[in-house]
């Protein structure tokens, strides 16, 4: 309706106003997924965001969705997934093709934290540090026996420790944790990979952090068996407090 063109003396009878809808579909998109198995195609379509944007189809876009149904995946539990996302714009329908490494379904098998003994300050009342941040981490971690591993849940888990540091006057303090696919591997230098707050988000389909740092022929193998478990230790260096 253009309300510039109505006249207030001429308005339609009954005050009803004509409404006219110009749709404008703008240019298809085909989208294709293969390899899934545990999860189907219009699950994983429905996560697409570039559909909820509205922005186009190119090769850059593809590689933001690759990124993002990873994060999907493992969510779902599917941790070691990989998505390689290309874009097509061949034919007469250009496309978004995904081909998918899901991976066995990985769980927690153990979470801990590692802490060194801090001095006391002798304050009266004072809870301890180490008590703060055992208090901290048990009630509100994300990743814990059982659950899903997730880059997102690490993060987290790791930002949690250091802002009860940082609120404790522990500005300089630091945290990263380990992650292994067996119990020894936590203790075994090259058996284990480091995540830290400063890892870089990865912002194509596949854990970089991991592939980085692992053999490559034990992670193939891994990726070949149906269930895995992942061990995770937080080691927590307080540093100096600053008062």
């Amino acid at each position: 309706t253009d309300f510039d063109r109505l006249d207030p003396q001429t308005l339609p009878p009954g005050r009803k106003l004509p409404l006219s809808i110009d749709v404008q579909l703008g240019q298809g998109v085909k989208t294709e997924f293969l390899f899934n198995e545990h999860i189907t195609d219009n699950r994983l379509r429905s996560q697409l965001q570039l559909f909820q944007r509205r922005e186009p189809a190119n090769a850059s876009a593809a590689l933001r969705e690759a990124a993002h149904l990873r994060g999907f995946y493992q969510s779902r539990g599917l941790m070691l997934a990989t998505i390689d996302g290309k874009f097509d714009d061949f034919g007469s329908l250009p496309t978004l093709r995904f081909t998918i490494d899901e991976g066995p379904r990985v769980t927690v098998r153990s979470a801990e934290l590692s802490l060194p003994s801090v001095q006391q300050t002798g304050v009266e009342d004072e809870v301890p540090i180490e008590k703060l941040i055992q208090r901290a981490y048990q009630r509100n971690r994300k990743l814990e026996p059982r659950a899903s591993f997730t880059d997102a849940h690490a993060r987290e888990d790791l930002g949690l420790i250091l802002t009860t540091l940082n609120d404790a006057g522990y500005l300089c303090a630091r945290a990263t944790m380990r992650v292994a696919f067996w119990p020894e591997g936590l203790e075994q230098q090259g058996q284990h990979a480091v995540f830290d707050s400063f890892t870089g988000l990865d912002t194509q389909g596949s854990p970089t952090w991991l592939e980085t740092q692992l053999d490559p022929e034990g992670l193939a193998a891994l990726r070949e068996e149906r269930h895995a478990g992942v061990h995770v230790r937080i080691d927590v260096v307080p540093g100096p407090r600053v008062v």
